[in-house]
């Protein structure tokens, strides 16, 4: 006999009550969730079952960014004993312990940038055979941008391009680079088509250099969380091609200088022939010099005897008429 339709639904409900009593049945956030570097974060996990039963237990999985969840690795494990495995030890602990309550949510202090990822919250209770029993969430670790590296690209030379580039190796949400010319005194202003900025990659574009663009230029990488900076400084100078004409210029000038004078040397000894000189030695069949009183020596010498011999004749005299007289 057909079964009747009072009977089907009777069914009906049967089953509908049987599979309420023993389904499982995980309500995770839909959306990310956020937490800043160096603070705590909860993730959120609950369950409705009818009954704990013996074998229960919850577990807690991590997949880094780029792993597929099937490869998630077991980090906490309640099976009525509470166990923390791998870098999260100590660090995630149950908001709810034990954990049989409907609420298998954990918390995550002290956060760190290799903590973002996706985790699975399982939990399994023997008596529920429908329903899902996986929950599973994504976790971002906001950071603040970390020091920025400033760098140069090409020569700063007048009239050249050089690219000024900017970059920080941490940071999320992805940082913003904007990069400011520090204001002196002395300062010339630059046009603003000369410098061209792209604030996702952190590059700014200097254009035709000019001393106009001598200093120090600032770049600031900012996020929602903090900010960092860092500063290179310009300096431009003449082109090396002028230096390098410049410095041949001076060594040709100097080549042809010093082949001048040595031309005009040239020129001098073959028109003033050298006299020879004349030695002082003496030769074995050389005259000897005669000697030579000089005349005014003589003259002197001669005038002195002279006078010697009239004094001695007027001696003689004036002796003989002495002998006279006493005679």
């Amino acid at each position: 006999m057909a079964p009747t339709l009072n009977g089907l639904l009777a069914v009906w409900i049967f089953t509908l009550n049987i599979d309420a009593a023993f389904s499982m049945d995980i309500t995770v956030p839909t959306d990310p969730v956020y937490g800043n570097m160096g603070s705590s974060v909860d993730l959120p996990c609950k369950y409705s079952t009818s009954t704990i039963e013996k074998g229960f237990n919850v577990e807690w999985r991590f997949a880094a960014p780029g792993t597929l969840p099937i490869n998630a690795k077991r980090m906490l494990y309640f099976d009525g004993q509470l166990y923390q495995i791998n870098s999260l030890r100590g660090r995630m602990q149950l908001l709810q312990d034990p954990p049989t309550g409907g609420i298998a949510s954990v918390r995550i202090i002290d956060l760190q940038p290799s903590d973002s990822g996706v985790y699975i919250c399982e939990v399994i209770n023997p008596g529920d055979w429908s329903g899902t029993g996986l929950g599973v969430i994504n976790l971002t670790v906001l950071m603040p941008p970390s020091p920025p590296e400033c760098r140069v690209t090409g020569n700063t030379l007048v009239g050249n391009d050089v690219t000024l580039s900017c970059h920080s190796s941490q940071g999320v949400p992805q940082p913003i680079y904007t990069w400011t010319r520090e204001k002196t005194a002395a300062q010339i202003p630059v046009p603003e088509a000369n410098m061209v900025q792209d604030q996702l990659s952190g590059s700014l574009l200097l254009r035709n250099l000019s001393y106009a663009f001598n200093g120090a230029f600032q770049c600031r990488a900012s996020n929602e969380i903090g900010a960092a900076s860092c500063t290179v400084n310009i300096r431009v100078s003449t082109s090396n091609a002028g230096v390098v004409a410049g410095a041949v210029m001076g060594a040709l000038l100097f080549l042809l200088l010093l082949a001048g004078v040595a031309g005009y040397v040239f020129w001098y000894r073959k028109n003033h022939p050298k006299a020879p000189t004349v030695g002082n030695d003496i030769r074995e069949d050389a005259v000897a010099p005669s000697f030579k009183t000089p005349r005014h020596d003589y003259e002197e010498t001669e005038s002195h005897l002279l006078s010697r011999s009239l004094d001695r004749h007027e001696t003689a005299s004036h002796a003989s008429s002495r002998f006279t007289a006493v005679v």
